[in-house]
């Protein structure tokens, strides 16, 4: 296999990944459909992990699923980093991986680690997927 390159730490490469994630995290607020398409790749996957009933549960849906589903509901969604994300990105690749709180109607409903996968697209980054962690609040 060929060696890796190190990660960019361009702030200009930095910024505009997290302003995507920022965007995100802003659509689903906002259950705004519009808004969140343009902030992912429609194809994408997420998958989160949780623990019930003392089993591990994985879940997936794709991004397309995501954006069909948010002006379905009225509640409030928040979700928010509780840390400072660790963002790489090399050429037209990034991830970011940050611990998170997310809550419903301004009530805590779990935390977790977020990790998003975004790809520079002609018209910006975009999250192509992602993986996330489900710890219900106590």
């Amino acid at each position: 296999f060929p060696a890796c390159a190190a990660p960019s730490n361009a702030p200009s490469d930095r910024t505009a990944v997290l302003a995507t994630v920022q965007a995100f995290f802003d659509a689903m607020r906002a259950r705004d459909p519009e808004a969140a398409a343009r902030t992912v790749l429609h194809d994408g996957v997420f998958v989160n992990t949780r623990i019930e009933d003392g089993k591990r549960v994985e879940k997936h849906f794709s991004n397309r699923e995501w954006i069909e589903k948010l002006p379905l509901e009225k509640t409030v969604l928040l979700e928010e980093f509780s840390g400072a994300p660790t963002v790489l990105v090399e050429g037209d690749l990034a991830t970011v991986w940050c611990a998170y709180r997310f809550s419903i109607d301004a009530k805590r409903s779990h935390t977790g680690v977020d990790v998003f996968n975004l790809i520079r697209t002609d018209a910006g980054w975009r999250v192509s997927g992602g993986a996330y962690s489900v710890v219900h609040a106590p």
